[in-house]
């Protein structure tokens, strides 16, 4: 039997981190880049 917990964790893990940081990178130094100023 072959164990596919440790994998699928790590996966997960290191999806949600680069997710969690591209939002973190957006939010901090582009907060205007998604919604329009001139309004």
């Amino acid at each position: 039997m072959v164990r596919f917990h440790p994998f699928y964790t790590y996966k997960d893990v290191v999806g949600f981190l680069i997710l969690f940081f591209g939002l973190l990178l957006l939010v901090c130094f582009w907060p205007d880049l998604l919604g329009n100023v001139n309004n």
